[in-house]
């Protein structure tokens, strides 16, 4: 309905938000997730097309695919210091978030995780991603600052294509390989 624009969920007691559960609430403008919940599921906030900022409970270890796929207000995402595994496509095409810090609990970082986040300026890496997924910055354009994890052996292809806007970013000694077009548009 389009009169629901918030929904507070901090009294409710379950592990996961299921697959697909807010997806499409484009009138949305608030989430408080319950602080019980370990996993989103797939597509569980995608095109909540209003949605400004979330703040992913301590207590989740998993982010679904596609999960804020498309939450084109999304400016601010606050993530689970105990966050292991960030889906494909988790926060592509939101468009208007601005930085990203994903803490060093993050083991595995899905491709194409912030596809065409065009508001993005920076995005500080944690050291638990060994490797940078295929694409999962590409079409950054707004990107300037990129932290990189201290033990990073790769960087997958077209990782930062299109960051056209790229000014800073160190590499770290243990950096082995770049996958093809790694950095391809990059001015």
């Amino acid at each position: 309905t389009p009169n629901l624009i918030k929904i507070d969920m901090s009294g409710v007691k379950m592990a996961e938000l299921p697959e697909d559960f807010f997806n499409g609430r484009t009138h949305l403008r608030e989430i408080i997730l319950p602080a019980t919940l370990t996993t989103i599921g797939n597509n569980a906030m995608r095109a909540c097309r209003r949605l400004k900022s979330i703040v992913v409970p301590d207590g989740v270890t998993s982010l679904g695919s596609y999960a804020f796929y498309e939450c084109d207000s999304l400016e601010t995402a606050q993530l689970s210091q105990s966050l292991k595994t960030i889906g494909t496509y988790a926060f592509a095409n939101s468009e208007k978030l601005k930085s990203i810090v994903i803490p060093d609990s993050v083991t595995s970082l899905g491709s194409y995780s912030f596809y065409y986040c065009t508001g993005l300026t920076t995005a500080s890496i944690g050291d638990g991603i060994k490797s940078i997924a295929n694409n999962a910055f590409c079409g950054c354009t707004g990107l300037k600052n990129v932290k990189l994890p201290q033990y990073l052996t790769g960087i997958n292809y077209y990782a930062f294509r299109y960051c056209n806007n790229l000014q800073s970013i160190e590499f770290p000694n243990s950096l082995q390989w770049f996958g093809y077009q790694a950095f391809f548009g990059c001015t």
